[in-house]
């Protein structure tokens, strides 16, 4: 019987656990494109925590989509670049706790040693509703 407890207790401390994890991110998505609208696969899309200075980085896909599952909460940059494009940088892009935001990117023509810096004009939901 003491066995069992102690692994219900175990089953029961793991879940709590995981909870904690999930609740303490968020979720980033978006799309890359350029000025006409069609997509920009293989952009590298650098996401910045700006309270802690840790970077995250992925690329987009074959359909311009990016995604960061689980950042932890707080303020970011983005900066997202592809050959034969400006950079792109987008400032203060807030992450709250269990919330999905959308951060789409166009990008323009030029060369990567040119920035464009946008402030964040972001949608986002939440998994509480």
């Amino acid at each position: 019987m003491r066995k069992l407890f102690i692994l219900a207790f175990a089953v029961v401390l793991g879940l709590s656990a995981q909870q904690v994890y999930a609740q303490g991110n968020a979720t980033l998505t978006g799309s890359v494109t350029d000025p006409n609208g069609a997509t920009v696969a293989g952009a590298t899309v650098k996401a910045t925590n700006i309270g802690t200075n840790i970077s995250y980085d992925t690329q987009s896909t074959d359909a311009g989509l990016y995604r960061f599952p689980t950042l932890p909460v707080g303020v970011y940059r983005i900066n997202v670049e592809a050959t034969g494009f400006k950079s792109s940088q987008i400032d203060n892009v807030t992450l709250t706790v269990a919330q999905t935001v959308t951060q789409d990117v166009k990008l323009e023509v030029g060369v990567a040693t040119e920035t464009v810096t946008v402030q964040s004009g972001v949608r986002s939901t939440s998994a509480y509703g």
